[in-house]
């Protein structure tokens, strides 16, 4: 049966509340549609009020390419306002209630597609989800399933229980918009209902990040129910729970505790931060008036932190952690683990918070080592701004003209000594005249071989820097090796090899001149 051809159409009022795709079923179901699917209702969507339409959580389309655009199919609408798409199950997703709320009037409301509403104010009840509608819902043949037009009172009832504790918090934070979500007449379009619903969804997220570092820091326990965390934090802290602009700002007068003052700030930042991309009804309230209030609880909250760093605020006046000592030297963590296990940094004490140790290094050290850092070159690093082979750079630290220092583990070359050997070297170059194919490169292996090893190198250096050897450079070659000896050069490499030989068999070749002397004659 094509559902869109029936005419008239049949309607009905919509309930105080009642979630518009349970609606739409129930209209399909009484033109004759026994089972009705997703085609059935989006072809009827029409006859929802124009307040509860479909929408997107973006009012325009998105210019980004790779940028979805959500659907808002089934999600509630409260004052022409739609809530964040974290905050609400989506169409598919599994439809709770209340059994006492559902045995008084049998349709389901659209409150109960928030999330964070997980136990009805009214009656005091958890919310059951153990009902399904196979047209929006998901895995609607699941085992333990009852369906929305076929479920008896007696089996919605079933299994209907109330939260051991934390109740009264949650019946402070949402049951004010329950009840006016009751009363009112049309809820979708009443702009107070949503600057309630507004307020408790800001509040209870409030309430449950603080819950969150109270389970993991303080009580140091796995989650077992949120709501009674937040019970006793709101207990522990002495909180009065309002759900208003000004019930907010008074909270963060009373949270006495650093720890749960920073998480909350931190929440309302995220919120900050998640509306400016893509605005919902949180947009209704005075966010960074509230994130002031925050901040000004604590002004420290301001500055932007790290875990740990509001509970070591004493050390930290007088040393740097971990992370900003790395990022001040600007070298690898194991660098600095090794720097501080040889005692080149020796101010060095450790906190524990919770389980996590946090180590702290004094500013002093930290900060000498810095301007020594700023001065000095890893000789890694060196050879290969400069472009020499590893040889030559051995052969200009026999030579005394590279001095090398060791830092940690790591040998590093001081700035100051790297610009006067390359200063020395530009003085006694001349600019390359013309091509010449036969020029070799300075600090080179191969000259280094052509040479006779590093000590004949190192005599050709000081003949190349007393002017004695002609030295060119060619400014299109990068770093040193743009240093070259020309043809008519190569003949001091021939001179400083017969050097070498002779330097390294005058010792054997005296030794057998002494031998033959001393020898008989036998003729």
């Amino acid at each position: 049966m094509n559902v869109a051809q029936v005419q008239p159409l049949v309607r009905r009022q919509l309930g105080p509340d009642e979630w518009s795709e349970t609606y739409l079923a129930d209209l399909v179901r009484r033109h004759g549609v026994r089972q009705p699917w997703k085609n059935h209702l989006d072809q009827i969507r029409g006859a929802l009020p124009a307040t509860a339409s479909a929408g997107h959580w973006r009012e325009e389309p998105s210019t980004e390419p790779n940028e979805r655009v959500l659907r808002a199919d089934g999600i509630p609408r409260y004052g022409g306002h739609l809530p964040p798409a974290w905050s609400v199950s989506d169409r598919a997703g599994r439809i709770r209630y209340c059994p006492m709320c559902i045995s008084e009037q049998r349709i389901i409301c659209a409150r109960w597609r928030i999330t964070a509403l997980s136990v009805c104010t009214l009656h005091g009840c958890w919310l059951k989800d153990d009902l399904v509608e196979p047209a929006v819902t998901g895995s609607y043949s699941d085992p333990g399933r009852m369906r929305l037009a076929e479920a008896t009172t007696e089996k919605l009832l079933a299994g209907a229980h109330c939260p051991l504790a934390g109740h009264e918090v949650v019946r402070a934070t949402w049951g004010s918009f329950e009840r006016k979500a009751t009363e009112s007449t049309d809820p979708s379009g009443n702009q107070a209902l949503a600057q309630q619903l507004a307020c408790a969804m800001l509040l209870w997220r409030l309430l449950t990040g603080m819950a969150t570092v109270h389970r993991r820091q303080v009580a140091k326990r796995r989650k077992v129910c949120l709501i009674e965390d937040v019970g006793e934090v709101v207990r522990a802290l002495g909180l009065c729970v309002d759900p208003s602009v000004d019930g907010i700002a008074r909270t963060f007068r009373q949270i006495t505790s650093k720890t749960y003052l920073l998480a909350a700030e931190r929440v309302i930042a995220h919120t900050i931060e998640e509306e400016a991309k893509t605005k919902s009804l949180l947009s209704l309230l005075p966010l960074r008036s509230l994130h002031e209030a925050a901040v000004a609880a604590d002004p420290a909250l301001e500055i932007p932190t790290k875990p740990g760093a509001l509970v070591f605020r004493e050390e930290k006046q007088s040393y740097y952690s971990r992370n900003e000592a790395l990022e001040r030297l600007g070298i690898a963590e194991p660098a600095l683990s090794a720097w501080v296990r040889r005692g080149v940094i020796k101010d060095v004490i450790t906190r524990q918070l919770g389980r996590k140790p946090f180590v702290f290094l004094s500013r002093t050290e930290v900060d000498r080592l810095s301007r020594e850092l700023n001065r000095l070159v890893p000789v890694e690093q060196f050879i290969s701004e400069v472009s020499i082979d590893w040889s030559a750079y051995f052969a200009l630290r026999r030579g005394g003209l590279l001095n090398p220092i060791i830092l940690g583990d790591v040998r590093h070359l001081m700035r100051p000594n790297v610009t006067a050997t390359q200063l020395a070297f530009e003085n006694a170059a001349k600019p390359a005249e013309r091509h010449d194919a036969g020029a070799m490169p300075l600090f080179s292996e191969q000259c280094v071989k052509a040479a006779g090893g590093q000590g004949a190198f190192v005599d050709l250096l000081k003949a190349v820097l007393g002017g004695r050897v002609a030295l060119a450079r060619d400014l299109s070659r990068p770093g040193w090796s743009s240093f070259l000896l020309p043809t008519e050069s190569l003949a001091a490499l021939a001179h400083a090899r017969r050097s070498s030989w002779t330097r390294r068999f005058k010792p054997a070749l005296v030794e057998q001149a002494s031998l033959f002397e001393e020898a008989p004659c036998l003729l």
